[in-house]
């Protein structure tokens, strides 16, 4: 097991074309670099398997270089030796020579030069982005935080050395990022936690080893252990400023990593802490405080208007909206103007760059949902429609059609125009929502479905798809189209049944809401019978208690009362009926 205080530091000595020199330990090492490149490679193409048997072959041919090295420094290693190991050592240099080359011929094949002529843009634009799995946009997605970035060993700079434990910490972060990504997080923190034994305290990837552990942290709900290994992180970029070994190509990133200034690595962990703060923070001014420093920092490396800053920006507007909504005396005009740049920016390309447009389609129609939103806090229905129509385009563009970002931009368009009265108009957002989120549903996350698909109703059901029946069915009522409004509702009571059971307080709700329909279509005898089953479902599972006021939330681990149901109509823009109360 490697560590600091025990680990042999062995310097690679560089040959004049960069390339560690041949020597038994030291070729073993440059195999075991190429073969964490390889990794890396089938890594970004996601062949995970492929990838972890590269980067545990890395970890392995490296203990072997180090377990050579100590012998070799043995004071016994010269007299043990003798003619028949010297064949030996010179037979398995040339098979090792051999494998370097296959191996290398197969790293060339699979990175990209290092000379390409294409723009260089963040691999992953740090944009803080609103929940595409709720209806509730201020809720931030754990799905959008940034990844773990596999990291190449690169042939060093004339006369740099590269200690062991900064190769073996590569290897074994980009282990983590495997694992953060299948969701096995417990073992990316060993992982992680075993980097940041061995790595050196000035070397990034000891600071990216503290942010990856962060985030894991944060994904498993420990707050406080998140924002601890955050500020190590700071901590240890403090201390790398001040190190006398400053220009080693470990304390150094490489050119494909989002540059090298010390400034960028210090907003990026400040940003990492505001987002911490904004989504479970108490206090979302410090959230403002940290997302407006990162912003400065960025700004004062990129300049305005590159993708980077622009997003800092949105980031920025996200927390002061919060910080609104707190009642801190901010406006949500303030947020707004924060966000909205973030949109212009990207309308003109990104300080001029038009392939920036498509790479980031994804975070701008999160974006454009978010600033539609802002839109109708300050009353500008027809900028929120632009706004939102625009994020469509783009979640087309990024996704395909079947994706939960569409159906969420459809959703949000059919809110709009239900709050407007443009009853058609609504109709059909609502309708391609729910059409786009159950096939989203149905192809477990692929973007198209299979086709002759018919998933199971608990594949289906979800407090999504019931929300945007029960807000089609609000709409058909509204045109008077009762029929189509019962079949809504109807196929929400069938779901909710075969999901919860038959005795289930949503089950109630259902059953009161159709009833009411019932009665406005004149069918007083079938709104009877269903006022008189959702007593029945009351009483069976006793759910007597009053839920004053409470906003309508589709969930069955709530009560329900006469009150509730009155509550519930009313929300859903129903008439009340005294047949209703009288069950």
């Amino acid at each position: 097991t490697l560590s600091r205080d025990s680990a042999v530091s062995v310097s690679t000595p560089m040959s004049d074309e960069g390339m560690i020199a041949v020597g038994a330990p030291d070729a073993w090492r440059r195999l075991a670099a190429i073969h964490n490149n390889v990794g890396v490679a089938s890594h970004k193409r996601g062949d995970g398997e492929e990838a972890f048997k590269h980067y545990q072959e890395s970890v392995k041919i490296r203990m072997e270089a180090i377990k050579t090295d100590q012998q070799r420094q043995s004071p016994h290693a010269v007299e043990n030796s003798s003619l028949d190991d010297a064949t030996d050592v010179l037979e398995e240099g040339s098979l090792l020579e051999e494998r370097i080359e296959d191996l290398g011929r197969v790293q060339l094949t699979l990175l990209p030069s290092p000379n390409s002529s294409e723009p260089k843009f963040p691999a992953q634009l740090d944009l803080y982005q609103a929940h595409e799995g709720s209806a509730n946009d201020e809720e931030l997605d754990d799905s959008f935080l940034p990844p773990h970035r596999p990291r190449l060993l690169r042939p060093a700079d004339h006369g740099i050395k590269v200690e062991d434990n900064f190769c073996s910490a590569v290897t074994l972060y980009n282990m983590a990022a495997l694992h953060a990504e299948a969701g096995s997080l417990d073992k990316s923190v060993r992982l992680l936690s075993m980097a940041l034994s061995v790595a050196p305290p000035s070397s990034y990837i000891a600071v990216e080893s503290c942010n990856a552990l962060g985030l894991a942290y944060y994904r498993l709900g420990r707050v406080g252990d998140a924002m601890g290994a955050f500020s190590q992180s700071l901590s240890l970029q403090r201390d790398r400023v001040s190190s006398p070994h400053a220009d080693d190509l470990s304390s150094r990133r490489g050119p494909d990593d989002g540059g090298c200034a010390p400034e960028l690595a210090v907003a990026e962990t400040l940003s990492l802490m505001g987002r911490v703060h904004l989504s479970h923070g108490e206090d979302p001014s410090r959230s403002v405080l940290l997302c407006r420093e990162a912003l400065d920092l960025r700004r004062s490396v990129f300049g305005d208007g590159s993708a980077e800053v622009a997003a800092s920006t949105f980031n920025l507007g996200l927390a002061l909206r919060a910080a609104a909504a707190a009642g801190d005396g901010r406006e949500h005009a303030d947020a707004l103007r924060h966000c909205q740049y973030f949109v212009d920016c990207a309308r003109c390309g990104f300080d001029g760059r038009a392939a920036a447009v498509g790479r980031y389609a994804a975070q701008v129609a999160s974006a454009l949902r978010a600033v539609g939103t802002l839109h109708l806090e300050c009353g500008s229905v027809s900028r929120a429609v632009q706004a939102f129509r625009e994020s469509l385009q783009y979640g087309v563009a990024a996704f395909g059609s079947v994706h939960r970002a569409v159906a969420q931009s459809h959703h949000l368009l059919a809110q709009v125009y239900q709050e407007q009265g443009q009853f058609n108009h609504s109709l059909h957002h609502y309708e391609e929502a729910i059409k786009v989120e159950r096939a989203w549903l149905g192809s477990g996350g692929r973007r198209s479905a299979p086709e002759n698909d018919t998933p199971s109703p608990e594949v289906c059901y979800s407090e999504r798809i019931a929300t945007l029946l029960c807000g089609a069915g609000q709409v058909h009522q509204a045109l008077g189209d009762l029929e189509s409004a019962l079949r809504c509702f109807g196929e929400v009571l069938r779901t909710a049944r075969a999901v919860f059971g038959l005795d289930d307080p949503f089950v109630v709700r259902m059953l009161t809401i159709i009833g009411n329909v019932r009665l406005e279509g004149g069918d007083s005898e079938g709104a009877m019978a269903d006022f008189a089953e959702a007593e029945r479902v009351g009483q069976r599972t006793r759910e007597e208690e009053e839920m004053a006021a409470a906003p309508w939330v589709l969930s069955h681990s709530v009560g329900e009362s006469p009150t509730v149901v009155l509550g519930v109509l009313n929300l859903l823009g129903l008439e009340f009926h005294p047949a209703a109360a009288a069950a």
